[in-house]
């Protein structure tokens, strides 16, 4: 999901070894220094996360915990999105006094996010595997090693941009 949505950055590496508390991770890396980001930066942070919860369901047969890494990531993104207009001007500065409006808005762009990453990990069904059967048998592998088991398979990135054209 990273190299499909977020082209400004390169991966480190891939990992299913835990580590402090969390239990694997994807490190990216910006390729250039940013001091501002478009809005759209923060909706493809939430695909791309959620697109390792679908991963993880798709190649395991059901969802997994070790996500709450990701869950978080998904919460500041979202009022990162929120508090710099993504949803127009922003009105309220306490995520727990946003009306009910405001409420059903954030749950409806959450459900077309989450159907987005769904559709970009099923899209590229093959290049997920492979790089799943990868981690399974090293553990870790390098930036350089995820970009060639997904090359093997020409990449998707229409279905999940659908969400950023909004």
């Amino acid at each position: 999901a990273i190299a499909t949505l977020m082209p400004d950055q390169t991966i480190v590496c891939a990992t299913i070894r835990r580590r402090g508390g969390a239990l694997g991770f994807v490190l990216p890396v910006h390729t250039e220094a940013a001091y501002a980001v478009p809005l759209d930066y923060f909706k493809r942070n939430i695909v791309g996360a959620l697109a390792g919860f679908a991963a993880a369901e798709m190649t395991m047969g059901k969802p997994w915990s070790g996500a709450s890494g990701d869950y978080r990531l998904v919460q500041a993104s979202l009022w990162a999105y929120y508090q710099n207009g993504g949803f127009g001007v922003p009105l309220i500065n306490d995520p727990e006094k946003l009306g009910g409006d405001m409420k059903k808005r954030l749950d409806i762009f959450l459900q077309e996010s989450q159907a987005a990453a769904t559709e970009l990990v099923t899209t590229n069904r093959d290049a997920v595997g492979r790089i799943a059967a990868a981690l399974l048998e090293k553990g870790t592998i390098g930036g350089d090693e995820v970009v060639a088991l997904m090359e093997k398979q020409e990449l998707s990135g229409d279905e999940a941009t659908k969400i950023l054209e909004d």
